[in-house]
């Protein structure tokens, strides 16, 4: 409950754990998941999508400042507030915590979406900061494209492909943010940035901020 006032995270109103579910209890946010509006053409405006961009790392960074992972980062986890146009981050990894606290999942299963899990996790490494990472790559890919990065209708195949398919190589009118998602889609995490708070920066350095 230490989370309700962190900015860029849903607030948690309650959580708990009986003989047969954990639950939690979380505000209700009055608009769009940004799924929502990435299936939707044309996409928002590229000011938009950056700026929702920069947000989502920003609370991913509290996350992990607060000792959490999220460890299922996806754009259907991310709300877009009809009240001021902001993210809302979803779940922020308190679930699994909870999970794994109340016996009702071993702390080296993979509780992910296939679409957004890191090499590190296919393989069974133990996952940190650097896992949410790389789903934050996939979702800078999709947010720019439109599209997740590695499609396939077989688990196997997708799998494979985040494991040793090539990073995807952007259109010319993104490619400027070629650098930042290499960074981010690298397969092996020493190679990826090391942080959320890396990623902020970067983005000011690039001036890839609409603001």
């Amino acid at each position: 409950l230490a989370l309700v006032n962190t900015h860029g995270l849903v607030q948690v109103l309650e959580v708990g754990v009986s003989e047969q579910a954990v639950y939690l209890v979380m505000e209700y946010v009055k608009g769009h998941t940004l799924k929502d509006y990435l299936q939707h053409k044309p996409l928002p405006s590229l000011n938009t999508r950056l700026q929702w961009f920069e947000e989502l790392t920003k609370a991913l960074q509290a996350v992990h400042e607060l000792g959490l992972l999220h460890l299922d980062l996806k754009t259907s986890n991310v709300m877009i507030r009809e009240t001021d146009n902001s993210v809302a981050l979803l779940d922020f990894g308190l679930e699994t915590h909870l999970l794994v606290d109340a016996g009702f999942m071993r702390e080296d299963e993979i509780y992910c979406t296939p679409y957004y899990v890191s090499p590190e996790r296919i393989m069974g490494d133990v996952p940190d900061e650097r896992a949410d990472l790389y789903a934050l790559g996939v979702i800078l890919y999709e947010m720019l494209i439109g599209q997740k990065p590695y499609e396939s209708r077989s688990l196997e195949e997708l799998l494979k492909k985040h494991a040793i398919a090539p990073i995807p190589r952007l259109p010319a009118q993104y490619a400027h943010y070629q650098p930042l998602l290499d960074k981010l889609l690298a397969k092996f995490p020493e190679s990826r940035i090391q942080s959320a708070a890396e990623v902020v920066e970067l983005l000011h350095e690039q001036r890839l901020q609409p603001f």
